[in-house]
């Protein structure tokens, strides 16, 4: 299974990446390692999150979502999903034009990409030997805590419960 996932930052920005192991991801961001721009605006909060099947597929999900308004990622994580489709025209700014997949990206390229942005391959956060403290787990518990309430959202959703 594979995630993509949004996190709200201090400074009221989205951060939104794909994963495998969301519970030791958020760990990492709450603890400023997960990535540069996340440890730059702490704390952190996980607002929304998807499953998928597959890495692949949570990467595109993470390429369509990180290419939507502020308003519209807003709109998604609020669940106000009749709001999506209003959002959808994104403003640029001084007629700057929008970013299209450069050449050269394959398939591979991609799929690669995608493990990288998963964790497959990032010794940099891999946490050995870096032993968790009391602090550490404190902030373990409390990541579990949000989680399972942004999966239990997730869950009652998905099988409108």
């Amino acid at each position: 299974m594979a995630w993509m996932y949004i996190l709200k930052c201090a400074d009221g920005s989205f951060y939104v990446r794909p994963t495998i192991k969301l519970e030791s991801r958020l760990f990492q961001h709450q603890q400023g390692t997960g990535a540069i721009y996340t440890s730059q605006r702490l704390p952190v909060e996980l607002v929304y999150c998807e499953e998928y099947q597959n890495v692949a597929e949570a990467f595109a999900r993470e390429k369509q979502v990180q290419n939507w308004s502020h308003a519209k990622r807003e709109a998604l994580v609020q669940r106000s999903f009749q709001k999506l489709s209003g959002l959808s025209n994104k403003k640029f700014k001084n007629n700057e034009l929008p970013r299209g997949k450069p050449r050269g990206i394959t398939d591979r390229n991609t799929q690669e990409h995608a493990q990288k942005a998963a964790g497959y391959s990032s010794s940099r956060n891999s946490g050995i030997n870096n032993p968790r403290t009391i602090e550490d787990q404190d902030a373990s518990v409390s990541i579990r805590t949000s989680l399972r309430s942004v999966l239990l959202d997730h869950l009652l959703k998905q099988y409108e419960l």
